[in-house]
This record gives C-alpha cells, sequence and structure tokens, in this order.
C-alpha cells in the first residue's frame, strides 16, 4: 500500500495517515517532509502549529460527519 501511496496510485485517508503514522512511531506532519528540509526551530514551530491543526480539522470533520449521518439515519 505504501508504494501506491508513494507512487500517487491511490488516494490515503485521513484514517490510514493516522495508523501509518502511528505505526512508524512518528507525528504525521513528518510522512509530509520532504526529506530535504532541515529541522530548525521555526520549521518546527510550524510543523507543530499544522499538526495541531490537522488534528482538530480531524476531530471537527469526524464530529460532523458522524452527527450528519445521524441525521440521515445512516450507521456507521
Amino acid at each position: 500500500m505504501l508504494r501506491d501511496i508513494e507512487g500517487c496510485r491511490t488516494w490515503v485517508s485521513d484514517t490510514t495517515i493516522i495508523n501509518i503514522a502511528a505505526a512508524l512511531k512518528t507525528d504525521i506532519y513528518r510522512l509530509f517532509m520532504p526529506p530535504t528540509i532541515n529541522e530548525d526551530e521555526n520549521y518546527s514551530t510550524v510543523l507543530g502549529d499544522l499538526t495541531k491543526t490537522f488534528d482538530k480539522l480531524q476531530a471537527d470533520f469526524t464530529k460532523n460527519l458522524s452527527h450528519a449521518l445521524k441525521l440521515w439515519g445512516i450507521k456507521r
């Protein structure tokens, strides 16, 4: 699956990204970092903020999706 993701042959869901990061024991944002980025203090701050924002977006999306599915009578 990782080969297909890296080769742009498949789309990756937010759940898959979270699971990959957990399996690799790394922060989610590190999966999106080019290998040439220098991890100085500025990058760490920005990328940490992006991770927090991504986590909040994911939580909001999940909450709103669950609510919408309940309204439509769809079981998840």
